[in-house]
């Protein structure tokens, strides 16, 4: 069976607060909302199948992050909530990290998005920042059906 679909939000916002109760301490905390209406179309023997869906997801997100010296940084924050379509998809994530600027315009990362590994560097020159990012499991969800999966992100940016 072959399915195919297309998806468009109905209803969807996400709030947002930061405080800096200290020079070295940042306090974060998100809540995403998003109502979706999903049209799937399934070819079966017996034809096309279509169907409509109305996925409903409710995400918080509490974070941490310490400055304990000049171009050091850690980070802490989980992911909670839900994805609701008939049958509820629980999601329940950590991701830690760790960043170090060398100097003004190199940095090293190094962290766990959900217990994988990850690593990464930023550059800057100039205008332009340039990120570089591996994720040694991207999705692990997805394990049993496809295998284990590795991700290689960049990213460019220019601010002027």
């Amino acid at each position: 069976m072959a399915s195919q679909g297309k998806s468009r939000s109905r209803a969807a916002f996400r709030l947002g607060g930061l405080y800096n109760h200290q020079d070295w301490l940042y306090l974060g905390l998100t809540y995403e909302y998003n109502k979706d209406k999903a049209e799937i179309m399934t070819l079966t023997q017996s034809g096309y199948e279509e169907e409509t869906e109305y996925p409903v997801t409710n995400l918080i997100r509490p974070g941490l992050t310490i400055k304990p010296w000049p171009g050091g940084t850690f980070s802490a924050d989980w992911l909670r909530g839900k994805i609701s379509n008939g049958q509820n998809y629980d999601i329940d994530r950590w991701f830690f990290g760790a960043e170090q600027y060398l100097n003004q315009y190199f940095c090293l990362r190094i962290g766990s998005s959900d217990g994988s590994s990850t690593a990464g560097a930023g550059i800057v020159w100039k205008i332009f920042f340039v990120d570089y990012a591996y994720v040694k499991e991207s999705m692990k969800d997805l394990r049993p059906y496809f295998g284990s999966s590795s991700a290689h992100m960049v990213a460019v940016i220019m601010v002027w």
